[in-house]
């Protein structure tokens, strides 16, 4: 009889803290954290110009990284963690003679002092399809 009191007690809870969420989220509230963000969600950047401070960003992570000349040309995106995440498409050229450029997507975190870390680099290939594929 305790464990079913005990498991109807816990789906109360559930419930009631479901209908608290679902109730701000109808009124349009959501739980914002500097500037008006959603903390810990992805959103796409609204202005995608790689302003002075993110120049400052992308060149503190990418600092001392050699063998590849990275240009941001957009910021794609932003997550605001304890400090903010960046998504930016940049050109990558190896430095070596006639090196042709490639496209990556750079990941950075700025923690909350202004110190930038890279987190990752995705090479994108393109591919075409074949205008065979329907035969």
């Amino acid at each position: 009889m305790r464990k079913l009191i005990a498991i109807l007690m816990a789906l109360m809870m559930v419930f009631g803290i479901a209908a608290a969420c679902a109730e701000g989220s109808e009124n349009g509230e959501e739980t914002p954290a500097l500037g008006g963000e959603v903390v810990g969600g992805w959103a796409a950047a609204e202005d995608t110009e790689i302003t002075d401070d993110l120049l400052v960003v992308f060149d503190k992570a990418l600092e001392g990284l050699m063998g590849v000349k990275y240009e941001p040309a957009m910021l794609l995106g932003k997550q605001v963690v304890a400090g903010t995440n960046y998504a930016f498409l940049a050109k990558g050229t190896v430095v070596y003679p006639d090196a042709q450029p490639a496209w990556y997507i750079i990941y950075i975190y700025e923690d909350l002092q202004g110190n930038a870390q890279l987190l990752d680099i995705v090479n994108i290939t393109l591919s075409v399809p074949s205008l065979n594929a329907a035969e």
